[in-house]
């Protein structure tokens, strides 16, 4: 059933109904906060009905207004999965992001993206095309692609060189810059380390990348106690 090919708004919209959980709707609007209308279907469910979109007329799919949640993160899923060249899907991402008004569907995106192994200079390139844009949800989303995809030795030095560069005062803007310096310092600590000790971030990004690192399981007992006398207070 999940898999039957896309035929129309009103049927998507219907089959969305009848999947919808009411439990996890509630579970979902205490976490996320957007505009659009939260029913309370699961990602696996979405990633499903995703399929059918594919092999259907997915450019009517994208081309229609969506007024749920769970369609934003479809269409974020169908462009991560068509087959089409790189340059039509930088097009429709470019496009995608900007309608992007939550944490949730920006980084289900990014994580969705797994073209981005394929092609990481053309990626890289497109990602810092977007950099001066003064969009929250572009900038998170260049941010969680980064920590997602660019953390290896080609790339963490570029990486921390834009997270310092990062200026905006979105609470998820700060969030994701945050997060990212925690997993660069699982995964590249000596250089992590350095860039804490001598990064200019703001007091509140700079305390959560330490508590992010402290939270984490990845991190020894060891670790985290020296991690927590970096705290500052202003």
């Amino acid at each position: 059933m999940f898999q039957e090919r896309f035929k129309g708004s009103d049927l998507m919209r219907n089959q969305l109904d009848q999947l919808a959980d009411p439990t996890y709707k509630a579970f979902t609007e205490r976490l996320v906060e957007t505009k659009y209308e939260i029913l309370g279907v699961r990602l696996p469910i979405l990633r499903s009905l995703t399929k059918g979109i594919v092999s259907g007329d997915w450019k009517a799919f994208i081309q229609k207004p969506k007024t749920t949640f769970e369609e934003m993160m479809l269409e974020g899923f169908v462009i991560a999965s068509v087959n089409v060249s790189l340059n039509q899907r930088l097009m429709l991402i470019e496009a995608f992001i900007r309608k992007i008004d939550n944490w949730s569907v920006c980084d289900s995106f990014c994580s969705s993206l797994k073209i981005t192994k394929k092609y990481p200079k053309e990626m890289w390139n497109f990602l810092m095309s977007l950099r001066k844009d003064s969009n929250p949800y572009v900038l998170r989303f260049i941010i969680v692609m980064m920590l997602m995809y660019y953390l290896s030795d080609d790339w963490i030095d570029r990486v921390l060189c834009e997270l310092q560069a990062v200026q905006h005062d979105d609470y998820y803007v700060k969030m994701a810059v945050a997060w990212a310096i925690s997993i660069a310092f699982i995964k590249q600590q000596e250089k992590a380390r350095l860039f804490l000790q001598t990064a200019n971030l703001d007091l509140f990004t700079f305390n959560k990348a330490l508590q992010k690192i402290i939270e984490s399981r990845k991190v020894s007992d060891e670790i985290k106690q020296e991690v927590r006398q970096w705290k500052r207070v202003k």
